[in-house]
């Protein structure tokens, strides 16, 4: 609305053409004007079974006391708040600040009860394979 963005000239992007149906809008920016995906798929759960001592199946695994001090949680806002958010059974799509200060308490929460050991970017490899995290968020593309 400010006029800030330029929009992005489709000639200049030869592969758009490339790109699924369903990549090609966004509620933010219909007909991706001016925003283009950069990455797809999901953020899920990584687990050293080592550390575990079973499969990883679900997000409420996450909050197993067994695995205490033990998780990692992306510090990305929208990538591991949102999986939070979905698992609260709310939409990343259309947030609330209702749902959002939900699962940033939840989080606190667990942070608090030192549940989490830390919050990554993509640097949760190293710590998952030596067992120091035994389940993380991470991203799956």
């Amino acid at each position: 609305g400010l006029k800030w963005l330029n929009e992005i000239r489709d000639s200049r992007v030869p592969n758009k053409k490339n790109l699924r149906e369903d990549l090609l809008n966004s509620k933010a920016d219909p007909g991706r004007k001016y925003t283009a995906p950069y990455m797809t798929g999901m953020v899920g759960l990584a687990y050293n079974k080592a550390a575990t001592w079973r499969d990883i199946t679900k997000i409420d695994d996450l909050w197993d006391p067994a695995f205490k001090g033990r998780v990692s949680l992306l510090s990305d806002v929208q990538d591991g708040l949102g999986m939070i958010m979905q698992w609260q059974g709310n939409s990343v799509e259309d947030p609330t600040t209702e749902s959002i200060t939900k699962a940033v308490d939840f989080i606190r929460e667990q942070k608090d009860k030192g549940q989490i050991r830390r919050f990554t970017g993509n640097d949760y490899a190293d710590d998952l394979a030596a067992g120091n995290i035994a389940v993380a968020q991470a991203y799956s593309g």
